[in-house]
């Protein structure tokens, strides 16, 4: 039985969510290998996403079943007030699984949905909100310019913008200092870099206010009204990472009529599951902003620089021997799946 008054009852007022919401997800089952620098690259994430605005938002994080090491930090971030909303599944739902909990529950007027090793630059939000107030009936756009001309809706977009009044469709080669960037992040091959070369750009320009966007979009990260979220949901799920997934928001968003956009310059960085390359005087930065005097978990960092000498030495050895190395990527690929694949 109830004894007395609940004491908060009709004394606090229920919290009053921000305008905008960022929603994103994490992932990585242990952090050896490929997710050896997970938690680095993710606090460097995070960080960014707060350095980077100029207005309260609301900061969502949703972890797809990943080891206690992570979760732990994760639960850490969110006690220092780095994390505003924070969701622990005990098993992996997939992006797209995770991606109908967000669309459906998040209650901001704008929701943004990142991976969670993106890097964030100052400039992101104000921009993007932009080319929401310039161009009619967008649907989503991106922080990161969008390369890749087959993703569905392209073409569409594109016929679009040119039919708006007051909006100027030219094509524009990409600028190759840019591309170069986006390619590294992704790591893309050098097949894929020469190819997005050849590939003209469609840029719209709203001839009064001067607001220019690039037709196309981005799956890494990209801004949607919570309106049009709550359409897109449920979407399917088949594996826990696949772009067959992804491309069913592009083709929704497309059989809505809406707009899919990105911005001309990208303020978004893609890092990758390693702290190298041309970022890192922005990593940098961020973690200095952050106030980190050494990087996050450094005891259990500290502790694996013995076992990393080693590694150094056996992956300097692999570089002059491709066919050994092509053989432990595979065993590496098999033991993946049979550990953390899910079987019916």
């Amino acid at each position: 039985m109830r004894v007395g008054t609940n004491p908060i009852r009709s004394r606090y007022l229920a919290y009053s969510y921000q305008r905008v919401g960022v929603a994103s997800i994490t992932f990585a089952p242990f952090l050896e290998g490929f997710f050896s620098e997970a938690i680095e690259v993710i606090d460097i994430h995070l960080n960014s996403i707060r350095q980077s605005v100029s207005e309260n938002i609301d900061l969502l994080v949703f972890d797809n079943g990943s080891c206690v090491e992570l979760t732990d930090f994760l639960c850490a971030q969110q006690r220092l007030g780095l994390i505003d909303w924070l969701f622990l599944s005990k098993h992996n739902l997939g992006k797209a699984g995770a991606l109908n909990w967000i669309f459906a529950s998040m209650p901001n007027e704008y929701i943004v949905y990142t991976d969670s090793d993106v890097l964030f630059r100052p400039g992101w939000l104000e921009q993007s909100s932009e080319v929401f107030n310039t161009f009619e009936r967008v649907g989503i756009v991106s922080a990161q310019t969008a390369f890749f001309d087959d993703i569905p809706g392209v073409a569409a977009t594109a016929q679009r913008l040119a039919e708006l009044p007051g909006v100027q469709l030219s094509e524009e080669m990409p600028n190759p200092e840019i591309l170069s960037e986006f390619c590294e992040g992704v790591g893309a091959p050098a097949e894929v870099r020469q190819r997005l070369e050849q590939i003209p750009l469609h840029v719209a320009t709203h001839r009064k206010k001067g607001v220019r966007a690039v037709a196309g979009t981005t799956h890494m990260q990209f801004m949607l009204q919570r309106e049009l979220a709550r359409r897109l949901s449920p979407l399917p799920v088949t594996r826990a990472l696949d772009s067959s997934d992804d491309f069913e928001i592009n083709r929704r968003v497309d059989a809505m009529g809406y707009l899919q956009l990105s911005l001309p310059v990208p303020l978004v960085y893609h890092m990758g599951n390693r702290l190298e390359g041309r970022y890192m005087l922005e990593a940098n930065n961020i973690r200095r902003n952050a106030g980190r005097a050494f990087e996050p978990w450094d005891h259990a960092r500290a502790q694996s620089r013995q076992k990393s000498r080693s590694k150094k030495v056996f992956g300097r050895s692999l570089q002059h021997s491709p066919r050994l190395k092509r053989l432990i990527q595979r065993v590496y690929a098999f033991l993946f799946d049979i550990l953390y694949a899910n079987y019916e």
